[in-house]
């Protein structure tokens, strides 16, 4: 005899107390509570029993549910199990999307993601983006993830790999971060090895980079050309950017720098030793050219930052290297192209040829202070005031412009 099928009603079903009805055929409504109302079909595979959703009451009619059943009964007739197809079917489609799935999309995803968790201080979240957009996204950004391979990272990485060594480690592990948090997300798409790892793979492919030494500086004898270009550019990143070379400081010292640093009566700018590579705060004698371009900026909030991105944080380290990059293709004498900290370099060279400043204050000027004497030196009075007229002399210097044929002759070689 067969099974009776069609045992609910409409009424029926909208009037239903909390339990499971059958309406026959391996179909059941349950009820959970007066609102929570859906579809089940209940089926046996290997003698254990298994329920598949068909959906809510609110979506799903009696109707729908009966043909949803009907479908289910015919799977089981050939020997197929209907959670096990859905997931499946859902794996398949997970597929196909994700094979789709561009590198800069799953980038984006991933910073997404992190969202808060990327150090304010640091500005993480602007360098990761900016960094990608600059050498990642135009060669692999468009690439789905499951097409990139070993080539297309070393397409990426060879052009930086000595000439911007930090830069290219950093991009490097942004790169195998990305991939790996897209397989995580994405284990239907079955990708293989990380075509961006370095133990075992890449640090056979790629040289070993130059570690220590100097960043590609500036010649000093250009740098007067230089800024006189940088201020045709009336921006708050050219003024910051400026402002990095005028005190010869790290680009995320300034990036950070806020009002209450400053003390405009003494010509000083206090960095605090979080921002530094130091254990002790920094303090930085002014220049006027310095502090004209702080009032330049200067906010009433002393929390306020004096340089901030468009979006009111901290500008990311690669904005200031595009300005230059935006100004024209300036290398230093091995023909590399310069970089922002590279203009540390430049102060040091200039003031260690030109000028007759001791070394020690010379090197104090770039917060290099090794040794307790040397510690105690720095904070000697006379020490900030020679540094000051350090300072001075440099703005100076970076206010002329030297011919192209002009020879540098070096004071400490003319004496």
């Amino acid at each position: 005899m067969a099974r009776k099928t069609h045992k609910l009603t409409n009424v029926g079903v909208k009037n239903a107390k909390v339990g499971m009805h059958s309406d026959g055929g391996g179909l059941y409504l349950q009820v959970t509570d007066k609102h929570a109302r859906s579809w089940l079909f209940r089926y046996a595979v290997n003698g254990r029993e298994r329920y598949c959703g068909l959906g809510s009451l609110t979506t799903v009619s009696l109707a729908d549910a009966r043909q949803e059943a009907q479908r289910c009964r015919q799977m089981r007739l050939q020997g197929i199990d209907p959670i096990e197809a859905r997931k499946a079917g859902r794996a398949a489609q997970a597929l196909a999307a994700s094979q789709g799935t561009t590198f800069k999309e799953a980038a984006e995803a991933l910073i997404a993601l992190k969202g808060k968790s990327f150090k304010a201080s640091s500005q993480t979240e602007d360098t990761w983006r900016q960094t990608l957009e600059d050498y990642a996204y135009p060669v692999i950004g468009g690439l789905p993830v499951a097409a990139i391979t070993t080539d297309h990272v070393l397409k990426v990485l060879e052009p930086l790999w000595h000439m911007k060594p930090a830069t290219a480690g950093k991009l490097r592990g942004r790169i195998e971060t990305v991939w790996n948090s897209y397989k995580a997300r994405n284990p239907e798409a079955k990708l293989g090895s990380n075509p961006a790892q370095w133990r075992g793979h890449l640090d056979h492919l790629l040289s070993k980079r130059k570690r220590g030494g100097h960043h590609p500086a500036l010649p000093y004898a250009e740098v007067g050309a230089f800024m006189a270009k940088l201020r045709t550019r009336p921006r708050i990143t050219s003024d910051a950017l400026e402002f990095v070379i005028l005190t010869a400081s790290r680009a995320g010292e300034v990036s950070g720098m806020r009002m209450q640093e400053v003390n405009f009566a003494k010509a000083l700018w206090t960095v605090p030793k979080e921002r530094m590579k130091m254990t002790r705060d920094h303090l930085v004698p002014l220049s006027d050219r310095a502090l004209e371009l702080i009032r330049k900026h200067a906010k009433d909030d002393l929390d306020a930052l004096v340089f901030p991105s468009t979006e009111g944080t901290e500008m990311a380290g690669t904005t200031l290297s595009r300005v230059h990059r935006n100004l024209g293709d300036y290398r230093d004498r091995d023909g590399r192209p310069i970089t922002t900290h590279g203009f540390r370099s430049t102060f040091r060279d200039w003031a260690g040829d030109c000028t007759a400043f001791p070394e020690e204050i010379c090197e104090f000027a770039i917060a290099h202070v090794k040794g307790d004497e040397a510690e105690a030196a720095y904070r000697r009075s006379t020490a900030l005031e020679k540094r000051r007229e350090l300072m001075k002399a440099w703005a100076e210097y970076c206010d002329r412009i030297m011919p192209t044929d002009a020879k540098v002759i070096p004071i400490r070689q003319a004496v």
